[in-house]
């Protein structure tokens, strides 16, 4: 029975990652992405943890100790909010992007399911891939602008896909172009190729320059490992080529060269002289950091930096919104973020849950395929986190392979039995 459930949690735990970024809604048209999504996360992360609860076995060690102190940190930062509605709901009175203490709760319950249930082998990276195809197609379809919210309800023609705007498109995108792109050059298989190729096209037409950077800063040190130590050099070559027979093709599309401009512009954002360089981003820091100095130990609370902004700053406020004409709701970077609305103490538990997270399958990372290719689509992530924000639709698949780092839960192969599970489950245990 115990042996069950831990296969209907795994099973629960990947469609988590495969429903949450692609679910929008039907019914109401000025809710589709993150509103929608929320209750869908609440409802898997409510089975299970009744699941886990009627296993009776929860393993306590130091990482764990640290994850509690993490969401103790958080909640301490909620009631100390401007708005505890807001913090604790993350959406409240059409505010917020439903990252509030609930789905903070969600994704280090979700990490703490993966350490100990979640099973990663390549029928369920597969099933994860086939399960992502609609997120890329749609981000084409909008691309080569046949996409009906636009035609028919007025959306900004841009690459939002099924998540909602083309940042978070990339965050997601680099991981899946990460995990792809390794798994083909470690196990040598086509199928890894043409999922590299297809999630490529939308990391490149989703024109993220975060994501872009990320993506390019650890697919060149891992295509260097392979070239330089592993001596592998064909299926590298065949990835490098398909990449860019996939760019060639989206640059000769009718968006008259819109990516290759975007690209161009990396370097002039990068001008630290720019007080609004980065495309605004050295500017919101600089105001974030003001705030973060006046609350340094518990934040502003979860999804309060708007409110505590024009509370506290309100000069600086005025100011760019006269400049941009928009207003500031999240810091563009996840770590400064945590740290202004959840306190220093809670970055640095964050961080510390990252690290013991990979020093937990440092060994297997250099020998299984799997603990490589999961660990490089996590360090994209990170990467791509210090320019980008955390939304409901993306976070979720990073803290379940962070948990699958943690808990060390690579298999080598298929299983294909269910005496064959159990000893290859007490062997990742």
């Amino acid at each position: 029975m115990k042996i069950r459930q831990l296969f209907r949690i795994d099973a629960l735990l990947w469609s988590v990652i495969i429903v949450l970024p692609t679910a929008i809604s039907f019914f109401d048209i000025y809710n589709l992405f993150s509103p929608f999504k929320f209750p869908i996360l609440l409802f898997f992360t409510g089975i299970i943890l009744v699941l886990i609860v009627l296993q009776r076995k929860i393993k306590w060690d130091k990482i764990i100790f640290i994850a509690f102190f993490w969401i103790l940190f958080v909640l301490m930062a909620s009631f100390n909010a401007y708005n505890q509605e807001l913090a604790f709901l993350g959406y409240f009175s059409g505010s917020g992007r439903c990252e509030g203490f609930l789905s903070l709760f969600c994704y280090i319950f979700l990490w703490f399911a993966a350490k100990n249930y979640l099973i990663i082998n390549a029928k369920r990276i597969l099933i994860f891939f086939v399960g992502l195809i609609p997120f890329s197609l749609y981000a084409l379809i909008q691309y080569y602008g046949k996409d009906p919210l636009v035609i028919n309800y007025g959306f900004a023609p841009r690459i939002f896909s099924t998540i909602g705007n083309q940042n978070f498109v990339g965050s997601l995108a680099v991981m899946l172009v990460v995990l792809s792109s390794s798994l083909f050059v470690l196990r040598r298989k086509w199928v890894y190729f043409y999922f590299a190729l297809l999630f490529f096209s939308t990391l490149v037409i989703c024109q993220t320059r975060s994501a872009w950077v990320a993506g390019a800063i650890v697919i060149t040190g891992f295509l260097f490992y392979q070239f330089i130590l592993k001596k592998k050099v064909l299926f590298p070559l065949y990835l490098i080529l398909g990449y860019v027979l996939v760019f060639l093709i989206l640059l000769n599309s009718q968006k008259q060269n819109t990516i290759t401009q975007k690209y161009k512009t990396i370097a002039k954002e990068m001008d630290l002289s720019n007080e609004y360089g980065g495309s605004g981003r050295l500017k919101i820091w600089s105001i974030t950091n003001e705030v973060l100095l006046q609350n340094p130990l518990l934040g502003v609370g979860p999804e309060n930096l708007k409110l505590a902004i024009e509370t506290e700053q309100p000069q600086l406020h005025n100011e760019y919104y006269r400049r941009t004409k928009t207003t500031i709701d999240r810091a563009h970077n996840e770590y400064l973020h945590m740290a202004v609305t959840c306190g220093i103490p809670t970055l640095c538990t964050y961080l510390l849950v990252i690290f013991m997270s990979f020093k937990s399958s440092m060994r297997s990372i250099l020998t299984s395929t799997w603990s490589m290719a999961v660990s490089l689509a996590v360090t994209a992530y990170l990467i791509q986190a210090f320019f980008n924000i955390s939304v409901i639709a993306v976070a979720p698949i990073f803290w379940i392979f962070l948990g699958g780092l943690a808990g060390n839960r690579f298999i080598s192969q298929d299983l294909m039995d269910e005496n064959n599970q159990k000893n290859q489950i007490k062997i990742i245990e």
